[in-house]
This record gives structure tokens, sequence and C-alpha cells, in this order.
């Protein structure tokens, strides 16, 4: 059995912790025994097609966290005027909707437009999904491995159909 875990500022967990269960709950959850970490797993590049990437520095495997996605939190109504209920539904750009709404009933977004972490790069064939892990009122999107990747490899996650620019990966770039 595991006896301490590492969170993602690099620290141990002790065993029993608040923090140290919500890790190994969602470690069960998405299959893998991989807590996150600070080390420096990978690096930012230019793609020369869209600008920056972020490529793998290591060998990672199903189910490693890679991080938070991370933005400004904001709450809206459950309909925007003049808008259809449904495009208040999806997600957007660089916006995430939460499954988990505020007290006051309202849809609760990540914005990773102006702030953010290296987690959100668009590819129609990703290699990372978001996750939604809610602990009581806690709630956090993480970036998790869904294929095992080798060094210098790009990490990239599908955005959707809901799209509000070209996607860039090889199958819509070359037609293949």
């Amino acid at each position: 059995m595991i006896k301490r875990r590492i969170d993602r500022f690099g620290n141990q967990v002790e065993a029993g912790s608040a923090l140290w269960r919500k890790l190994m709950t969602f470690s069960l959850v998405a299959g893998s025994w991989e807590a996150p970490t600070r080390a420096s797993l990978f690096n930012l590049f230019d793609t020369h097609r869209v600008g920056l990437g972020v490529f793998k520095t290591t060998f990672l495997n199903v189910g490693y966290i890679l991080g938070e996605y991370a933005g400004k939190l904001c709450a809206y109504d459950t309909i925007v005027e003049n808008q259809p209920e449904q495009v208040t539904k999806q997600n957007s750009g660089y916006t995430i909707l939460l499954h988990a709404k505020s007290t006051s009933k309202q849809y609760v977004y990540i914005e990773a437009l102006e702030c953010g972490f290296t987690t959100r790069f668009h590819s129609c064939q990703p290699n990372v999904a978001f996750m939604e892990m809610q602990n009581r009122t806690e709630v956090k999107v993480l970036a998790v491995m869904i294929y095992d990747v080798k060094a210098g490899t790009e990490l990239t996650v599908n955005y959707g159909d809901g799209i509000w620019f070209k996607c860039a990966c090889d199958e819509c770039w070359f037609g293949y």
C-alpha cells in the first residue's frame, strides 16, 4: 500500500490526510497510481505550424496527471439573453463548463484565455483528456494522459466540434 503521495507542488503528503485521500481517489478512478509532481516533464516549443506547443521530455503512462486546467473561475446565469440555451452550455475557446453549479445555481466556467496552464493545446487526435474532480465543494479539472507517450511527443486535448479556430492536427492539416 502506498504510504505517501506527492502533491502538485512536490511536497510529500501524509497518509490519511484530505489531500492524500483525494489523490488516492482520483488515482483509483483514473486507473493509475501516479500523482502530480513538480518535475519538469514537458517544455514549450514552436510547432512551426500554429505557434506554441507542449512536448514531453520523458515517457508517461496512461492515467498520469499532468496538471490542473487553470484559469479564472466565473459564474454565469443559466441563460444568456439573445442566445439559445444550448449555446450557453457548450465549452468554447479556452472556456470549460464545469458539471458543478454555484450555490446560486449558476453555470461555473474556467476561463483560461488570458491566464492558465500549458495543458490546453487542441488536436482532433488527443493524448490528454480533461477530467473534472469534485471533493465536496472543491472542484478541479485535471489534464490526464489517455495514451502512453514517448519523450518528444506533443501533448494535446480535444476541445470538440465547436472550436472557434481551424484545427492543425496532422489529420486536419494534411487531410489523412
